[in-house]
């Protein structure tokens, strides 16, 4: 599994491990500064960002130190991938779920999926799956003086099992979501919104499915025929270095799939350069004016309007503002005040008043 100790192998691995560590974070900081992305798209990109950010924390260990020589340092990380592997098909499968949901039953994903819900959700998943994982893995025991090398337990082929079903599970939501986003786009060729963010998470899924692939394919020979060693150590090989790459691959994709988070990783890289981050502020202003005006109806003080002459919906929506606001005032204008005397004012009784239309 591991690179030959020298030189090679504590530069390979702390490059892979700060790279990574660097790019999940500044992509985690992105997503919650992002305004024009839904709470529901943002909340699990946000937790598959921190699970990444975990997978990379091995990395460091395994240039630190040798990780099949010092047994407790190799059980650490081996929680601590096993935690994040878990925690990443958790997310993935709750993600492919929601976005069924949301295109199979929108009336009721619109009223009962709140943001509140969503986020307690993926809370829920943070508390469980620690637990989860320190009972698979909890008695030392359950694995051989070799590092990393897993004994067929109950209890571990039960977890084996389980991790593959919701991987097969999410398989399946995935293709479902994807049917029907068919059926829609033949529908409603120029259908927008939250249609895209769907298309968007449902390829974040696949690449994370991808990524499970030599993983799912280890647990079942493993599962299945565990006399044949040398193809597991093959798949465990694998899917170590998918993990690697993926947990690289998946900021930049997220990056890449979104337009205000690609700008704001942009702008926190090129902080430094006072020309370049006016740019990109001037974009991200253009890009978020028109999001700002259609979701809260009313322009931040900040906006100058002529910063913006392409944006048409902008000026559309504010001339329709200043149309409601002249309306409404005339409105008011027109509609005679009735003075009611204080003796009715004061009474504690309902009492009928009779207006004569002559006066």
């Amino acid at each position: 599994m591991y690179l030959p100790a020298g030189f090679i192998r504590p530069m390979f691995y702390s490059a892979m491990g700060v790279i990574s560590l660097c790019l999940n974070g500044c992509v985690f900081v992105a997503m919650a500064l992002s305004k024009s992305i839904t709470k529901r798209v943002r909340t699990p990109l946000m937790n598959l960002c921190v699970s990444d950010f975990i997978n990379s924390t091995p990395m460091i260990l395994f240039a630190v130190t040798n990780m099949e020589s010092n047994y407790p340092l190799c059980y650490f990380g081996l929680f601590l991938m096993t935690f994040s592997i878990s925690v990443s098909s958790t997310v993935v499968f709750l993600l492919s779920v929601d976005r069924c949901i949301c295109l199979y039953f929108e009336t009721s994903y619109m009223k009962y999926v709140t943001n509140k819900r969503v986020r307690a959700m993926y809370v829920t998943v943070w508390i469980i799956v620690p637990a989860l994982t320190y009972v698979r893995i909890g008695r030392m025991d359950a694995y051989n003086t070799k590092c990393l090398t897993m004994n067929r337990s109950y209890r571990e082929v039960v977890f084996v099992c389980c991790a593959m079903f919701v991987r097969f599970l999410t398989l399946l939501f995935s293709v479902g979501t994807v049917l029907k986003m068919r059926a829609i786009r033949n529908r409603m060729p120029t259908v927008k919104g939250e249609f895209h963010n769907t298309i968007k998470l449902i390829f974040i899924v696949c690449m994370y499915q991808a990524m499970f692939v030599p993983l799912s394919i280890h647990h079942l020979i493993w599962v299945t025929r565990p006399d044949l060693m040398d193809t597991l150590e093959l798949f465990w090989q694998s899917s170590t270095m998918m993990m690697i790459g993926t947990s690289i691959i998946n900021p930049l994709l997220y990056t890449l799939r979104f337009t205000e988070c690609r700008l704001s990783m942009l702008l926190i890289i090129c902080r430094w350069n006072k020309i370049m981050s006016r740019r990109i502020e001037y974009k991200k202003k253009q890009l978020l004016a028109p999001f700002l005006v259609t979701r809260e109806r009313q322009l931040p003080q900040n906006f100058n309007l002529s910063d913006f002459p392409h944006s048409v919906i902008v000026l559309e929506f504010v001339s329709e503002q200043e149309q409601h606001r002249a309306e409404m005032t005339q409105q008011t204008q027109a509609v005679s005040v009735i003075d009611v005397p204080s003796e009715v004012r004061r009474s504690p009784t309902p009492t009928l008043i009779t207006v004569n239309p002559a006066t």
